[in-house]
């Protein structure tokens, strides 16, 4: 198994509670991430914070269609745990998929890799969030376009 050192990293993972989201929440702790669990289902997040039994674990009820409840969130967490160490380059919101209930788009230097900047497009549709990621070392205006036109093709 491939191992990250994510120590001195905040990680939030949305729906995190359960399924895929709570597999994702254990390798990160497993990695040595501070977690902080989104999710609307108080009892199964609960649930998830006893069963994985770490200091480094905690939740909070966040309604990811809600825009404001998730700038708040994110407030909170800058709050507690300080400013990113990655520096953000931009963050939008924007129009596509026109599909959805709302739209961003966000661009920073990658976590994980140096000179390697990650591009993501997020999206809420039916209270569902979507997001899509991509990474580039080279061409990335070229990659940010593709991911654009790319977002304005999907269709439920």
């Amino acid at each position: 198994m491939i191992r990250f050192d994510l120590h001195n990293r905040v990680a939030v993972v949305t729906g995190g509670a359960q399924g895929f989201g709570l597999a994702i929440v254990n390798r990160f702790i497993e990695s040595g991430a501070t977690v902080i669990i989104w999710d609307i289902d108080e009892k199964a997040a609960k649930e998830a914070v006893d069963k994985i039994k770490s200091e480094n674990l905690s939740y909070s009820i966040v309604d990811v269609s809600n825009f404001e409840n998730v700038a708040k969130n994110l407030l909170n967490i800058e709050k507690k745990f300080g400013k990113r160490k990655v520096d953000l380059i931009e963050c939008r919101m924007h129009k596509y998929p026109e599909i959805a209930d709302w739209s961003m788009y966000r661009e920073n230097e990658s976590s994980f890799f140096e000179n390697v900047l990650t591009q993501q497009i997020i999206f809420m549709f039916n209270k569902k969030e979507y997001v899509i990621t991509v990474a580039c070392i080279e061409k990335c205006e070229q990659t940010k376009n593709d991911l654009f036109q790319l977002v304005k093709t999907i269709k439920f």
